[in-house]
C-alpha cells in the first residue's frame, strides 16, 4: 500500500513533541489498518504496543514507533552514516505464519492452477463469492464463512486446509480472501525474446514477389510495398504529382512559404519547406522530398522556393506572360489529371480482357448501373474515387461478377492506383460500360452547374462541355 505512517500523527502533535496520548495512538494505528486492509488489533495487542512507546504519563513516543515502522523501506540518516547495511524488506518483516511442507506446495499449486480455470471458464471471480460475508469489504472473513463461500464440489476438505494454511491467520482466526484472489488473478509474465531474434512477418522481399497480399490487408501492408523503380522517384513525377494536387485544390503554393522568408531573398531552411508542404496537405515520402532538395537546395543548405513555386505554378499558367500576351493559356489535359490503368504483362493482359469483356456481356445483360455501387463506399473515403481492394471484391460478389482469387488479382494490378494504394473504381467503370459512365458523368456536370451560380464570363471549354452535354 505504501502508507506514510507519520502522516496520521502530525494532526494530534501540533507542537512536534513527538507524544501523543493513549487514545489518539489508538485512533491512529486504527486509521491505518483501515487503509491499508488489515483487520484491527485486540486490546491485548494495543497494550503491548503502548507499553513498548510509552515514556511515561500514558504518552506514546510515537516518532520511535513510525522509526520501527519504517525500517521496511530503508534505514534513516544514511547521508550520516552510509556505510551502514541495510536489511532487505523480507529480512524486517518475518512471515506470521510457518512455511508449508514440499507436498502442501505442490498441492497449493494445483489448487490455484484448478481456481484459474475454474474462474476463466465460469467468467467469475474469487471476490463474489465471498463479498456478501464481507460487510466492510476489508477481505477478511471467517474461516466458516470462507468455507461456505467456496463452490460446491470444487475442493475437497483436504484441500480447503491447504487454502486455509496459507490464508488465514491464527491470531485473529480471518481468512485473507483478498490475497487468495491475487494469486489465482496473477498473469505469467511472458518472456520478452532478444531484438535479434524477432523477425518480421512481412517484409518488402516478400511482397515484391508473385505471391498475392491477402483481400483486405492491403491497408496494413502497403507501406512496405516500394512504388519507386530502382533508382527512386525521377523528378519530373515527383513535380507532376504536386502539380495535380494544387490543380484540383486551386492552391497558391507560394502562400505556404512566403511567411518564413522575412527578408524576401526567396530562400528557406530544409525544415521550413518540410513545414510548408505540410501545411499544403502535400503527402510526400522521403526519398520525393530528397529529390526536391537535390534540385533546388543551394550550396549553403537553403532551399529556393520561388523556383519550385514557380516550376509548380506552369500548371495554371505560362511564365513571362505579359512578355507575349497573345499565347493562349489551356487548362491541362484530363489524361494528365486522371489515373489511367496500368500496363500488364501479355499474359494478363489478355486474361484481363477477356475478363472484361465477360463483364461488358453480365452488366448489359443484367442492365447494371455500376458507379451508385461503388461510390456508397467511396462517399466513407472522402469521394475521390478510389475504394479499397476489400470493398472491390465485396462488390463485384454483391453483383454476382464471380471471379476466381487469380483473376481477381488481375484487375486489382489493372486498376490499382499505385500512389494511393485503392482501386480506381471510375477507370474500371469506363473500361466495362462506358456508355453509361459518359451519361452518369454528364448528368453529374448538369447538376453540379444547375446548382452552382455560374459567372457571365464561363470559359469556352467549360460552356462547350455544358452545351454538347447529352440530356
Amino acid at each position: 500500500m505504501r502508507i506514510r505512517v507519520v502522516d496520521y500523527f502530525h494532526d494530534f502533535d501540533r507542537l512536534r513533541s513527538g507524544y501523543v496520548t493513549a487514545t489518539q495512538f489508538r485512533r491512529c494505528v486504527g486509521a491505518i489498518l483501515d487503509r491499508a486492509v488489515v483487520s484491527p488489533l485486540t486490546e491485548q495487542e494495543f497494550e503491548v504496543l503502548m507499553e513498548r512507546y510509552d515514556k511515561g504519563n500514558r504518552m506514546i513516543k510515537w516518532t520511535d514507533f513510525v522509526d520501527s515502522i519504517d525500517k521496511v523501506f530503508g534505514a534513516k540518516k544514511l547521508e550520516q552514516t552510509p556505510t551502514q547495511c541495510v536489511l532487505a524488506p523480507h529480512e524486517v518483516v518475518k512471515p506470521v505464519r510457518p512455511p508449508l511442507s514440499p507436498d502442501s506446495e505442490t498441492m497449493l499449486r494445483d489448487i490455484i492452477e484448478r481456481l484459474k480455470s475454474y474462474v476463466k471458464h465460469h467468467g467469475s471471480d474469487v471476490k463474489t463469492w465471498f463479498k456478501d460475508f464481507d460487510k466492510h469489504n476489508n477481505g477478511y472473513i471467517t474461516i466458516n464463512q470462507f468455507r461456505r463461500g467456496i463452490p460446491q464440489n470444487l475442493l475437497s476438505l483436504e484441500e480447503e486446509d491447504v487454502l486455509l494454511s496459507q490464508y488465514s491467520d491464527d491470531v485473529t482466526g480471518t481468512v485473507n480472501y483478498f490475497k487468495m484472489n491475487t494469486d489465482v488473478n496473477r498473469k505469467v509474465r511472458r518472456p520478452r525474446f532478444p531484438h535479434s531474434q524477432l523477425v518480421a512477418k512481412i517484409t518488402p522481399e516478400y511482397l515484391n514477389k508473385e505471391e498475392h497480399v491477402p483481400v483486405g490487408t492491403e491497408d496494413l501492408l502497403h507501406h512496405a510495398v516500394s512504388e519507386y523503380g530502382p533508382g527512386g522517384p525521377r523528378r519530373d513525377a515527383v513535380e507532376d504529382k504536386i502539380r495535380k494536387h494544387i490543380y484540383k485544390d486551386r492552391i497558391r503554393l507560394i502562400e505556404f512559404f512566403r511567411d518564413y522568408d522575412r527578408h524576401n531573398c526567396g530562400l528557406i531552411t530544409e525544415a521550413q519547406l518540410r513545414a510548408g508542404l505540410r501545411l499544403a496537405s502535400l503527402e510526400l515520402d522521403e526519398p520525393e522530398i530528397q529529390v526536391l532538395l537535390g534540385m533546388y537546395q543551394d550550396a549553403s543548405g537553403r532551399v529556393r522556393y520561388r523556383q519550385f513555386c514557380a516550376s509548380i505554378d506552369l500548371v495554371f499558367t505560362v511564365n513571362n506572360l505579359e512578355s507575349n500576351p497573345l499565347i493562349e493559356v489551356h487548362p491541362p489535359p484530363r489524361e494528365y489529371l486522371v489515373q489511367h490503368v496500368n500496363e500488364l504483362a501479355p499474359a494478363e493482359e489478355a486474361r484481363c480482357n477477356e475478363i472484361i469483356a465477360r463483364f461488358r456481356s453480365l452488366v448489359k445483360e443484367r442492365r447494371l448501373l455500376l458507379a451508385p455501387f461503388f461510390q456508397d463506399f467511396d462517399k466513407y473515403l472522402g469521394n475521390i474515387g478510389r475504394v479499397t481492394r476489400s470493398h472491390f471484391s465485396r462488390l463485384l460478389s454483391t453483383m454476382k461478377l464471380d471471379l476466381s482469387d487469380k483473376d481477381l488479382h488481375v484487375l486489382f494490378k489493372k486498376f490499382e492506383d499505385k500512389t494511393a494504394g485503392r482501386i480506381n473504381y471510375m477507370e474500371f467503370v469506363r473500361t466495362i460500360d462506358p456508355e453509361t459512365y459518359e451519361q452518369y458523368q454528364s448528368r453529374a456536370l448538369v447538376q453540379a452547374a444547375a446548382t452552382s451560380d455560374m459567372p457571365p464570363d464561363v470559359p469556352a471549354h467549360a460552356s462547350t462541355t455544358l452545351i454538347t452535354t447529352p440530356a
